[in-house]
């Protein structure tokens, strides 16, 4: 079984719903929020270190295409870019924890931009399963050739 789908996801949905708690705690300038946002990215952060690693994993034990090799390395690229980003964004909320208003705005848009690279990010990663069968009983089993018209007609 691939370790990489179980740990990733718990990760991308803790990122994403700390945004939210982001955006809301500016909107309504309430602490709960701020700190629940908080936390949420700290621990999501976290998890993204074994999620990066199994994905690392996953790609070097099967054989890939060319184009899915491309798609692979675009997709860790951007794993790493995310996970400098939020890292990043979490040294800030830990060095200013409270934030003007205007500053506020813009961390909440600096965040809400790393969402959009680690959206991105699972719709390469969901076009490598999807689309090349990576990770699947398909990447495993040897090519097998169609038949022909000939030999399905003689059958």
């Amino acid at each position: 079984m691939e370790l990489h789908p179980m740990l990733v996801h718990l990760p991308l949905g803790g990122l994403l719903l700390a945004g939210v708690g982001y955006a809301l705690a500016w909107i309504k300038k309430d602490d709960f929020f701020l700190k629940a946002a908080t936390l949420l990215h700290l621990a999501a952060s976290v998890c993204l270190l074994p999620a990066i690693f199994s994905g690392r994993s996953a790609f070097s034990e099967i054989n890939a295409s060319p184009e899915l090799k491309v798609l692979s390395n675009q997709h860790e690229l951007l794993g790493y870019v995310c996970t400098w980003v939020f890292a990043l964004l979490l040294v800030w909320r830990y060095l200013k924890p409270r934030l003007a208003r205007k500053e506020a705005a813009l961390f909440t848009l600096a965040y809400f931009l790393g969402m959009g690279l680690i959206i991105w990010s699972a719709h390469l990663g969901g076009q490598m399963v999807y689309r090349h069968g990576a990770g699947t009983d398909l990447m495993q089993a040897p090519a097998v050739a169609p038949p022909s018209p000939a030999q399905s007609s003689s059958e």
